[in-house]
């Protein structure tokens, strides 16, 4: 591979892990308590799809990082460039099954909407 792939396949991997934190994080606060109440994803099994997705992503990206990192170093090794590509691919993966499964919670388990979130409240004040 020449040097123009190597960072291409690089930078690919850096925005993985970049979409793969903030997947994390955002899965790890919805966990705490304020947010806890109004989560419809933290019953299983919707909660059981998104934890071992998280878990996947974040182990996944960062040997797929690490393994870009590793081909700058030694473009000789461009053999395994097809491992950070199908880590890629496989944290794209998780995450589309983490939302699909959202969205399946959402449709089978909406939750009452607030008073602010309701627009078709009439409220009087007489």
């Amino acid at each position: 591979m020449d040097s123009r792939n190597l960072k291409f396949l690089h930078r690919t991997a850096l925005l993985h892990l970049f979409a793969a934190l903030p997947f994390f994080a955002f899965f790890q606060i919805g966990k705490i308590s304020p947010f806890r109440g109004a989560n419809p994803f933290s019953e299983d099994p919707y909660d059981a799809v998104g934890s071992l997705a998280i878990q996947l992503v974040l182990f996944v990206e960062i040997l797929s990082y690490a393994r870009s990192l590793r081909i700058l170093d030694a473009p000789g090794r461009a053999a395994i460039a097809r491992l950070v590509l199908r880590g890629g691919f496989l944290v794209l993966v998780s995450i589309s099954a983490t939302l699909i499964t959202d969205a399946l919670a959402e449709a089978l388990d909406p939750r009452p909407q607030s008073f602010g979130g309701n627009p078709y409240l009439q409220v009087s004040f007489s």
